[in-house]
């Protein structure tokens, strides 16, 4: 396997000599996000094992960097600033933020248009076609939604060691800072009536609580987890994406009216049928497209504890042990025997 670049966690690949000028002004080392401990071999030699371990460092300066340059974190179909609002070294003050921020200020704008499913304008722009019954049989009333994905706006709790599916993880947790996901107008129709009467009645009764004019669509309760996991072989490490994209139900805003409702269901109802695919399809499709978004993270996170390796040794485990990813590596690893 190829060695990957040593960078810090959380850049994307960009140009060596930008990242050594942002070092070199804020004094960022990877090794402060760690802490090595030797262990003597019976020749009384420091470099026969050695337990590697990622405290708080890390997490803390990605709560800092969040909370004070993405917060919120707008996932949208337009480019992204991985810096945020920040601009300068000195806009956040730990060490560990300093150094996750460094990176971030010298990264390229970050296109996560991706994040999204291609047909999901397609999708929310589905259109509620509803045939009538007595007094209106005949009759049809079209609902049209013209919505435009405005994305998920997120605000990030504190990041922590832990464990999924068995694996170490970094797991950032987000909330909605905002729930509004798509915005854009709603026309409504009716028509198509065989007596002219009815066509009248239903102008004049049902058509004024039919939805027209500015809408949103929200996504209640919203959440997202992102894990990452790790996985040692050798000297390499291997971190994967997970994410979970959360929400309760799909709404309007303002919502459909009881009128309305009597004739399409209730909006996540009448989306679901029209549209074909239901709010847990929707939320997975998203949550596959962002976990494809991050594999430049990914490879950075890998590349700081590949970093950590001591020379001559390999990982003989990773874990999460006090609340900390923690690390063995050794020249020769042990055999695992059978209990």
């Amino acid at each position: 396997m190829v060695r990957r670049s040593r960078a810090l966690p959380f850049v994307r690949l960009f140009p060596t000599a930008a990242l050594g000028l942002a070092l070199a002004l804020c004094g960022c080392n990877e090794e402060y996000f760690y802490k090595q401990d030797l262990h003597a071999s019976s020749f009384g030699q420091l470099d026969n094992s050695a337990e590697v371990t990622f405290g708080s460092h890390l997490p803390d300066a990605l709560d800092e960097v969040l909370a004070t340059c993405l917060a919120p974190l707008v996932i949208s179909p337009t480019l992204t600033d991985p810096a945020g609002t920040c601009d300068a070294l000195t806009d956040v003050t730990s060490t560990g933020a300093v150094n996750v921020l460094a990176g971030l200020l010298v990264a390229p704008d970050i296109d996560l248009s991706t994040a999204f499913p291609s047909n999901l304008t397609t999708l929310l722009n589905s259109p509620f076609v509803v045939g009538l019954n007595f007094p209106f049989q005949n009759c049809v009333i079209s609902i049209v939604p013209a919505m435009t994905v405005t994305g998920l706006s997120l605000a990030a709790t504190h990041p922590t060691w832990t464990t999924h599916d068995s694996k170490p993880a970094l797991l950032v947790h987000f909330d909605a800072a905002d729930p509004t996901f798509a915005s854009g107008p709603i026309t409504s129709y009716v028509g198509n009536c065989n007596s002219p009467i009815s066509a009248a009645l239903l102008t004049a009764t049902v058509l004024p609580a039919l939805p027209s004019g500015p809408h949103d669509i929200n996504l209640d309760d919203l959440t997202l987890d992102l894990w990452f996991t790790f996985v040692g072989s050798g000297t390499d490490v291997t971190v994967a994406v997970a994410a979970q994209l959360g929400a309760s139900a799909i709404k309007l805003s303002p919502p459909l009216s009881s009128t309305a409702q009597s004739y399409v269901g209730t909006f996540q109802h009448a989306f679901e049928t029209y549209s074909g695919q239901t709010l847990e399809q929707l939320l997975a499709d998203v949550d596959s497209s962002i976990e494809a978004s991050l594999g430049d993270l990914s490879g950075q996170l890998e590349a700081l504890v590949e970093h950590a390796v001591p020379a001559g040794q390999k990982i003989c485990s990773l874990s999460i042990l006090n609340g900390k990813l923690t690390m063995e590596t050794a020249v020769v690893c042990p055999i695992s025997m059978p209990l």
